[in-house]
Formats: C-alpha cells, structure tokens, sequence
C-alpha cells in the first residue's frame, strides 16, 4: 500500500491493531458477534450500541407469552 501510495500520490499511515480487553478486534470479529447474538460483545469492542435497523413484523408472540416481549425484525 505505501509503494501504491508513492505511485499514485496518497500517504499510507500504518495505525496499531485495536484491542480491546486482551482481544485484537477486527470488522470481521465484530460482524461474527454480531450473527451469533453477542451483541453486548460486539458493543464492548465498537465502544458504542450497535444500531439495528428493520420492518418489525407480527411473530408467534412466544415471548409475550413467557412475559418477555419481543420485536421481530426483517432487514
């Protein structure tokens, strides 16, 4: 990157890994988390709330029935 950089006249700054409690945190990691519902870990390593975004649709009310109340989301 820095020889393309030199080629077509942009600087390259190399940034030190980003870590978070011991864990090198990666796009990748973060996306991971998030598919496996560890949403609480994705929003410890982003350092802030990942947004959810989506149509709430009409589901089997499971949860309203045990006392806990969803929303389900299409994305």
């Amino acid at each position: 990157m820095v020889n393309l950089g030199k080629v077509f006249g942009f600087e390259v700054e190399e940034l030190p890994a980003h870590t978070v409690e011991n864990t090198r945190v990666s796009s990748t990691k973060v996306r991971d988390a998030i598919t496996s519902g560890e949403v609480e870990l994705a929003r410890r390593w982003l350092n802030r709330p990942f947004p959810f975004t989506g149509t709430v649709i009409r589901g089997e009310q499971l949860g309203r029935r045990m006392g806990y109340p969803t929303a389900n989301l299409r994305s």
